[in-house]
């Protein structure tokens, strides 16, 4: 009887081990793929970062850009061009499941403009924001 015992110790000692190391593993796994975040999300910091807020601001009547919130062509297509390297680097990297890349880009560029407006038209403080 005691053998019994102890081979059913045995075994629950073995599958509660197989547990602790499957989850250990999956600690890890999480930690790294938070690790790739915090890096992604610092990098895209520093690219806003270097975004001109001018770029973001045009005249609340719709009338034609200003000077203020004109970008200059050569200022515009290095931000395009920047977008597009961090894009593809981001996929290469398995941080983006898209292949169609110049869709992120567009979708993202919109999504500032929509926040830079929604800033224009007064929304953030509505939205307590």
């Amino acid at each position: 009887m005691i053998e019994v015992v102890a081979i059913l110790g045995f075994l629950i000692a073995a599958l509660a081990a197989a547990q602790w190391l499957r989850a250990r593993a999956r600690l890890r796994e999480a930690l790294l793929g938070r690790d790739a975040v915090e890096h992604s999300r610092a990098a895209l910091a520093a690219v806003l970062d270097t975004v001109p807020v001018a770029a973001l601001w045009w005249r609340r009547d719709g009338s034609e850009e200003n000077a203020v919130g004109a970008v200059p062509d050569a200022l515009a297509g290095a931000l395009i061009d920047m977008t597009e390297r961090t894009l593809a680097e981001a996929f290469a990297a398995g941080q983006l499941r898209t292949v169609d890349l110049k869709q992120v880009q567009i979708a993202g560029r919109a999504l500032v403009y929509g926040f830079a407006r929604m800033n224009i038209d007064g929304h953030f403080p509505r939205w307590g924001v």
